[in-house]
């Protein structure tokens, strides 16, 4: 076995279209091997075995891995930690409201729900997308009211008097100008307010989930007591409706 092995990749392969140069360095006692290889991707190093033992292969792929989940971790760490806790929280929230939605429907002698049918219960649904719909809400309308409105001392707010980088005018100039600014028109419009109009939409998605949810659950209620279900029409101007959602 090597004292020493080291594995190399100058310019790594972005996109697999572009030929780069990658270099093996093996170290073998106290012999220095160089072996350069005319690859497409470093993918292709990995399989290829000629002049290097299989071994090789191996621990230069796992040394190509682990590079490239250090990397992702250097570069992405905080939106793997949020994604992780906001896991953690869903599962949580599943976990809990689940026991507690069948105690509720053994307290009322009927049967507890699989964990299955109570991800599409009611319950689950309107408490969800309760919380979603207001957050969503709160981020649109940062997102367009910073737009015009200023804070002072706030690092949120644009600045007072001075101009912004982001109110300039796209222009297709410019070097690595985006296709939707090239393309203008109605495209060019969307693209400038497109984080608004996505937060909408989501706002909108979830609105309209929580809606059913919470109806769905109300049914739900006044099916086990033999009362008739609530309409559409009437329960989106009820009072529990509008309280989950401005409670938010």
């Amino acid at each position: 076995m090597p004292t020493k092995k080291v594995f190399d990749i100058l310019s790594c392969l972005q996109f697999i279209k572009v030929e780069e140069r990658c270099r093996l360095d093996n170290f073998v006692g106290n012999v220095r091997v160089n072996v350069k290889y005319k690859i497409r991707s470093c993918v292709d190093l990995m399989r290829y075995k000629s002049s290097i033992s299989n071994w090789h292969v191996v621990l230069a792929s796992n040394f190509y891995t682990r590079s490239i989940m250090k990397k992702l971790w250097r570069n992405n760490s905080l939106s793997i930690v949020f994604l992780g806790l906001f896991i953690l929280a869903l599962a949580g929230q599943v976990y809990n409201g689940f026991k507690e939605h069948n105690k509720e429907r053994q307290e009322e002698g009927h049967e507890p729900l699989p964990i299955s049918s109570y991800l599409s219960s009611g319950h689950f649904l309107q408490a969800t997308f309760e919380n979603w719909e207001s957050e969503f809400l709160q981020m649109a309308l940062f997102v367009v009211l910073t737009i015009s409105l200023r804070q002072k001392g706030s690092s949120e707010s644009k600045k007072l008097d001075d101009e912004e980088e982001v109110d300039r005018e796209p222009s297709a100039r410019r070097t690595n100008a985006p296709l939707p600014v090239y393309k203008g028109g109605i495209i060019l419009k969307a693209y400038k307010h497109s984080l608004s109009i996505a937060l909408a939409l989501l706002f909108i998605i979830s609105f309209v989930i929580h809606l059913y949810g919470s109806m769905k659950d109300e049914n739900e209620h006044l099916a086990m007591k033999g009362l008739p279900p609530e309409t559409i029409g009437s329960y989106i101007t009820s009072a529990r409706f509008w309280f989950e959602s401005f409670q938010n």
